[in-house]
């Protein structure tokens, strides 16, 4: 899981590792996020943005846990 700006000085590292984690067959959310500042994210709740990347955040890591759980009850 991975939120960054699109000004982060590690955005081509943060690509680089999303792309051999997807390669990997990790199971990868990530989102380049424009025009917002460096540390947005402890903005909640005076910026919506922020607000709304926790939100994603929370659904993925949701269905994350939904698809970990069905794996392992799966009959071998």
């Amino acid at each position: 899981m991975g939120d960054v700006i699109e000004r982060e000085a590690l955005l081509d590292d943060s690509r680089r590792f999303v792309a051999r984690a997807t390669a990997a067959g990790v199971h990868v959310r990530y989102i380049e996020h424009p025009e917002v500042v460096h540390m947005w994210m402890v903005m909640a709740p005076e910026l919506p943005e922020s607000c709304q990347a926790f939100d994603a955040a929370a659904r993925f890591l949701n269905e994350l846990n939904k698809s970990m759980t069905t794996a392992r009850a799966a009959p071998e």
